[in-house]
């Protein structure tokens, strides 16, 4: 999947934006349990990534930043803000 997605469809006189994305990790693909789940708003310039939750016997690594990086780099936006809550406290995080 290198290819650009599309945010924008339009049919007949209507278009309509994707602008929020729920994302679930499933590593025994779609319909199955997840072991984690986060929310991407891509409205505006800056999207933002936010509402991380892992199971406790799963951590959000590296590998799982970066895939959300290249989705959302595949939506054509260089840049945004991952704001997340750990151990009590609230992180941000800007990439791009």
């Amino acid at each position: 999947m290198d290819k650009r997605i599309k945010i924008v469809v339009e049919i007949g006189n209507w278009s309509f934006e994707f602008t929020h994305v729920k994302a679930r990790k499933t590593p025994d693909g779609f319909g199955t349990d997840y072991d984690a789940i986060l929310d991407i708003n891509l409205e505006g310039v800056k999207p933002y990534v936010s509402g991380l939750l892992a199971r406790d016997d799963k951590e959000f690594n590296k590998e799982d930043y970066n895939t959300v990086k290249r989705f959302i780099t595949l939506c054509g936006k260089p840049s945004f803000d991952f704001v997340r809550m750990r151990n009590g406290i609230k992180r941000n995080k800007t990439e791009g």
